[in-house]
């Protein structure tokens, strides 16, 4: 809505893949930011799935 806001201090990581990608025309720092992403996303699904309690019960 805002495309990042005043001295884009609203912009998303999503936002600056896209922007970089296909405005700016710079592919390959966006997929390199994307792939960053992806790696911190595995990380913090990761963790979670190591500690958090699975509490789904069939019975």
């Amino acid at each position: 809505m805002t495309k990042g806001g005043p001295l884009e201090g609203t912009t998303t990581m999503m936002y600056q893949i896209y922007h970089e990608g296909f405005v700016a025309g710079r592919a390959g720092y966006s997929s390199a930011v994307a792939t960053i992403l992806f790696l911190v996303l595995l990380g913090v699904t990761l963790i979670q799935l190591r500690f958090v309690e699975r509490k789904v019960h069939y019975s």
